[in-house]
């Protein structure tokens, strides 16, 4: 019976773990998106104009 919780919380704490990286990935994409549509470079600069 011990087995089966220690695996169950390993199970679960990877989801969580996977989760939550996936969420940052998409955050940093929703972020590069958001300076390509304003025309700006990630530094702050105009697209283009270096």
């Amino acid at each position: 019976m011990y087995e089966i919780l220690v695996v169950s919380i390993i199970y679960w704490l990877s989801l969580l773990a996977i989760f939550i990286w996936l969420n940052r990935r998409v955050a940093a994409l929703k972020e590069r998106i958001a300076f390509l549509e304003a025309g700006r470079d990630e530094k702050g600069g105009v697209k283009g104009k270096r």
